[in-house]
């Protein structure tokens, strides 16, 4: 078997802190073992193999079946988890110049900061910091990269309000996205006039107040904003 250095490697809760004397099966052969340490505090003697020779790995001292520390560390299993892919994610972009979002992330100068390189420290701080199921990863501006000081777990609809693309409009001595403006009980049009009256001038106040001529009547709106 080829030997391997897996000191400091992180398998689930587990840190390899030590190698020991492979054990001996009946059969005669080699188990190579070694001392991981779990998140819990203790430490135990496990097989190489049963961290990486099987399709249920063991990730942690056995603590997962205790509690709820035990039950997030089987969902948080690292090999499979969600927070797994988005940190290799956020790495591909901004240093694989084969990635389809490198062109708009590392090309354009957007890296991630030092202490995120290592997985186990990112994944510290999203659980420490509002990771849930439902959001993804949003940096709060978009000209500096991932840092724990520019980064934030967000839904879907707060992220897409955060993009380059967005336009911001300031009206009324308010300042939202035009998706937003055209939702706001003050806009009298719909988000696709609106946008085109914008480019053609008019200004933002003017824009959204004035009715857009439609059979001779002004179009309404729904409960949500939407018209009808």
């Amino acid at each position: 078997m080829r030997k391997r250095n897996l000191i400091g490697k992180h398998f689930g809760q587990l840190v390899i802190i030590a190698e020991v004397e492979p054990h001996i099966t009946p059969s005669g052969a080699r188990v190579p073992f070694v001392v991981a340490r779990c998140d819990c505090g203790k430490t135990k003697e496990i097989s190489v193999w049963a961290l990486t020779k099987t399709s249920h790995p063991t990730i942690s001292c056995g603590c997962w079946g205790a509690g709820a520390i035990g039950r997030r560390a089987y969902k948080y299993g690292d090999s499979w988890h969600r927070l797994r892919r988005i940190w290799g994610s956020m790495m591909g972009r901004c240093y694989k110049p084969r990635r389809a979002g490198y062109r708009y992330y590392g090309a354009c100068g957007i890296s991630v900061t030092e202490e995120w390189h290592d997985y186990p420290t990112f994944r510290s701080w999203a659980f420490g910091n509002g990771y849930a199921e439902n959001l993804i990863l949003d940096r709060i501006g978009n000209d500096r990269g991932y840092a724990p000081a520019n980064c934030r777990w967000a839904t879907q609809r707060q992220s897409s309000r955060n993009k380059r693309t967005n336009v911001w409009i300031t009206a009324f001595g308010e300042r939202k996205v035009q998706r937003d403006w055209a939702t706001d009980l003050r806009c009298l049009i719909s988000e696709r006039t609106l946008r085109d009256r914008l480019k053609r001038g008019w200004k933002p106040e003017t824009a959204l107040t004035t009715p857009s001529q439609q059979s001779g009547r002004h179009r309404q709106r729904d409960i949500r904003g939407r018209f009808i």
